[in-house]
């Protein structure tokens, strides 16, 4: 088992975290009308929302879509931590 196949990390059970595992939100106002939401989720699905937030993403799809294998890197100029899903 990989670290990314323990429960929590699918969000499939979102009120049932382990030990050790925390909810991260936030909010913020994006306008309103379908015409916001519209450009919100394609900042979102298409990994701009990441990028902008300083996530580099290396996605085998130009989309974020059920299945697809990412793998999102956090960090500060060269220094880096990246988490992901393991294909191999």
């Amino acid at each position: 088992m990989n670290e990314h196949s323990r429960l929590g990390n699918d969000y499939s059970h979102p009120g049932d975290l382990p030990a050790g595992y925390r909810h991260l939100r936030h909010q913020t106002r994006i306008g309103h009308g379908r015409a916001a939401l519209d450009v919100a989720g394609a900042a979102l699905l298409g990994w701009r929302m990441h990028r902008l937030a300083g996530v580099r993403i290396d996605a085998e799809a130009e989309e974020a879509a059920s299945g697809v294998a990412v793998r999102c890197a956090i960090g500060l100029g060269p220094l880096r931590a990246d988490a992901g899903r393991d294909r191999g």
